[in-house]
C-alpha cells in the first residue's frame, strides 16, 4: 500500500504524469478554435475594429488553454485502490452522465435565462452559449480522452 503522500494533489509521480501527458498536443487546436470562434464573432458580427477582436480572441484562447490544463490535471489524478464493492457500470455510467448534464445545464442558465428575458439577441445569446459549452468540453474532454487511451 502506498503511503499517503505519494495520493496528495502534488506528488511527483501526478506532476510527472500532467506535464509528460500525450493530450498537450492537442492545445493549440484548442486555443486556436477558441481564437477562432470568438475574432470571427466580434469581427464579424459585432463589427469591432480587427485589433480589438484579435485581443478579445487571444483572452478567450488563453482562457480554453487553462480549461484545457484544468481537464488535463483531473485526468492525471492517480487512480485509489479501493476495498469496497464495484459498482455495476450501468449505473455509474449513468451516474457520470447525469453529473456532466448537470454540470452543461449549470454553465448554460445564465445565457439561457438573459436570452429568455430578451437581454441578449438571439446570436449573442447562442454565440453566448458556444463560448461555455466550449470552456465546459475543453475540460471534460481531457479527462474522457485519457481514460479511452488507456
Amino acid at each position: 500500500m502506498k503511503s499517503r503522500e505519494s495520493y496528495g494533489a502534488f506528488a511527483p509521480e501526478r506532476i510527472r504524469a500532467f506535464v509528460r501527458s500525450r493530450l498537450w498536443l492537442a492545445l493549440p487546436a484548442v486555443a486556436g478554435v477558441g481564437f477562432g470562434c470568438l475574432w470571427l464573432y466580434r469581427r464579424y458580427v459585432e463589427g469591432l475594429p480587427a485589433d480589438d477582436a484579435v485581443l478579445k480572441g487571444a483572452f478567450y484562447a488563453l482562457t480554453l488553454a487553462l480549461c484545457w490544463a484544468i481537464g488535463i490535471w483531473g485526468a492525471t489524478a492517480p487512480e485509489v485502490e479501493s476495498d469496497r464493492e464495484e459498482a455495476p457500470r450501468g449505473a455509474s455510467r449513468r451516474a457520470l452522465m447525469f453529473c456532466v448534464l448537470l454540470l452543461v445545464a449549470l454553465v448554460c442558465l445564465r445565457p439561457v435565462l438573459a436570452w429568455a428575458a430578451g437581454e441578449l439577441s438571439p446570436v449573442q445569446g447562442g454565440f453566448s452559449l458556444l463560448l461555455r459549452l466550449l470552456a465546459a468540453g475543453a475540460v471534460l474532454l481531457p479527462m474522457w480522452l485519457h481514460e479511452r487511451l488507456k
